[in-house]
């Protein structure tokens, strides 16, 4: 027992799934450092590591490079700087919500054309597809669900870019028609 207006110091450690995961996905080695710029790039943006390695080599069997991010800021980080094929997200993440990172990706003119899956133990379908979600699956997910995810994000990708030409006389109405287009 301390004498009374004695002051005791502790230092007590973090603990906890999310401590324990981003520990463990600090040392997740992705292909990041060894892209190839003849295959297609996946980045999964997923906090729970044990997942993040599945989805990580369901990519890699079927001919993807992969980079996973643990957290959103990560996540975004990285879209930007490799322009993935295609984003796998979680809901959940440490630091924001995957509706977050989805809202984000879409009003970013380098991202918006990414299909992006989500993959969540939440059921937030509606909200996702109404901002451009190319599907939704609920953890957890079985292999044929994955290679499902995997059809849909193929068949996005093979569909061509359409380019359409804006003729207004009003700079501002142009810009508000290509934004909305966009």
């Amino acid at each position: 027992m301390l004498p009374k207006g004695s002051m005791l110091e502790k230092n007590i450690p973090k603990t906890g799934r999310q401590t324990d995961d981003k520990q463990r996905m600090m040392e997740f080695s992705d292909d990041r450092n060894r892209l190839d710029a003849s295959k297609k790039i996946i980045l999964v943006i997923e906090d729970e590591s044990a997942f993040a390695q599945i989805l990580y080599d369901f990519a890699r069997e079927l001919n993807y490079q992969c980079v996973v991010a643990a957290s959103a800021e990560e996540g975004l980080e990285l879209a930007l700087q490799h322009i993935p094929h295609a984003i796998l997200l979680d809901m959940k993440l440490p630091d924001q919500s995957g509706l977050m990172v989805l809202a984000r990706l879409k009003e970013e003119g380098r991202t918006r054309h990414i299909p992006v899956h989500i993959l969540s133990v939440d059921d937030r379908r509606e909200a996702a597809m109404q901002m451009g979600a190319v599907g939704y699956l609920i953890k957890p997910v079985s292999r044929e669900q994955l290679h499902d995810a995997f059809a849909t994000i193929e068949a996005k990708i093979a569909q061509k870019m359409k380019r359409v030409l804006v003729i207004e006389s009003s700079d501002q109405q142009a810009n508000a028609v290509a934004s909305l287009i966009a």
